[in-house]
């Protein structure tokens, strides 16, 4: 809160509403659940203020993202290697775990909360991308790297991959994480 001019306080001393100019910001505290979302309402001088944060599972999304940057880390280290298989599996898993922290910022299941498949996030992200709430560009980085996981960790036959093409999922994954940290705020 704003305190009018001439009025001084000290931590803890009792602020009146008469005493208030306006509102500066509006946080929770660190004891308020940070994976809710919340709409605060007041009422000041006659005036009404809101603040409101629709982003759920914030916590968890951060850390998932968290996790993705190593990911992602371990895949730039493979592609300056030419590690192709370790660079395929490593991006799949980064990218992953960004289409899961998107879901999880923008929509509230505690089932796909607690419990996702490797399915499951692909089938949920590639519904939330065909409505138009990503960069059209990340389903089908994302999708390429998940159809290319499986040849790259488990085939018998070498796995190859040109650097050019690799570059380019390497930046769209890169991009995904631009997206997903600013959707979760977590920047």
């Amino acid at each position: 809160m704003k305190l009018k001019p001439g009025i001084e306080k000290d931590y803890g001393d009792a602020v009146y509403a008469n005493e208030l100019e306006g509102l500066e910001e509006l946080t929770l505290t660190d004891e308020d659940d940070p994976d809710c979302g919340h709409v605060t309402i007041l009422r000041l001088n006659g005036t009404w203020l809101m603040a409101f944060d629709f982003i759920y599972n914030k916590s968890l999304a951060k850390k998932t993202i968290e996790t993705a940057k190593e990911f992602i880390e371990a895949a730039e280290f493979s592609f300056s290697q030419q590690n192709w298989s370790a660079f395929a599996d490593n991006l799949f898993s980064a990218a992953e775990l960004l289409a899961k922290a998107t879901l999880l910022a923008t929509w509230s299941d505690p089932k796909f909360r607690e419990k996702t498949t490797h399915s499951a996030i692909r089938s949920r992200y590639n519904r939330f991308a065909h409505l138009g709430n990503i960069n059209p560009l990340h389903a089908p980085t994302f999708n390429k790297l998940s159809e290319m996981r499986y040849p790259a960790r488990y085939s018998k036959e070498e796995f190859s991959l040109l650097e050019s093409e690799g570059q380019s999922l390497l930046n769209g994954v890169k991009s995904m994480l631009q997206e997903t940290s600013l959707l979760a705020r977590a920047n």
